[in-house]
């Protein structure tokens, strides 16, 4: 009797990578940007010797498995980044890297989300840093350098003259700038920029002092 082997169906194939587009190579090359962010993320929870450790992994901050240990299932649950400006953002600061706590967000949004940020009371209304820069069309890195970094209160950061507004600065029924006042009343400069960029003073009573 002649023994006829039997065929072993073959195994069904599974997708190795996840076709979000019609494009060709892999994944990794189909989604730099993403395989960049989801690379940093998962170095900053592990990694003692990145500096990033210490605000999260060094907090307890980890990647859910589903994303640690897959790229592609990463991708699946974040979809794609819309834009060069956007990076990963978790809702709850103190939560893990996980579905339900992340989305896509422009560093402006991440500013109003940070776990440091404070609320400034002003004017009746309580908002960031990043919102009150926005509403008053300020530069949010030299006010967040004025209140976070100097110490200034909030209300005076936001109440002194701009570098620019040191050119025309009225004393005395006299219009000059800093500098020219500097030199008429045989103060320094730099204590005038001081008093009132650091100890937050009006030009006239730097100037009067």
């Amino acid at each position: 009797m002649i023994r006829v082997p039997q065929r072993v169906p073959a195994p069904e194939a599974r997708p190795t990578q996840l076709e979000l587009e019609p494009m060709e190579g892999t994944l990794r090359q189909q989604r730099p940007r993403e395989y960049r962010i989801w690379r940093a993320m998962k170095k900053r929870c592990r990694n003692k010797t990145e500096l990033p450790y210490r605000d999260y992994g060094g907090r307890g901050i980890q990647v859910c498995p589903e994303w640690e240990n897959s790229f592609e299932q990463f991708c699946r649950d974040m979809g794609k980044c819309p834009s060069d400006q956007h990076s990963i953002d978790r809702i709850d600061n103190d939560g893990n890297y996980a579905p339900c706590n992340c989305v896509w967000a422009t560093p402006k949004q991440q500013a109003n989300n940070r776990r440091n940020n404070r609320l400034i009371t002003m004017r009746g209304k309580t908002q960031t840093l990043m919102q009150w820069c926005e509403e008053l069309n300020l530069p949010y890195e030299r006010y967040s350098n004025r209140i976070y970094v100097k110490g200034i209160d909030p209300e005076t950061a936001f109440n002194t003259p701009r570098l620019r507004d040191f050119r025309s600065i009225e004393y005395d029924g006299k219009t000059q700038s800093l500098k020219a006042w500097a030199k008429e009343l045989g103060i320094k400069y730099c204590t005038l920029h001081d008093r009132i960029t650091r100890q937050g003073m009006t030009p006239s009573e730097a100037l009067s002092k």
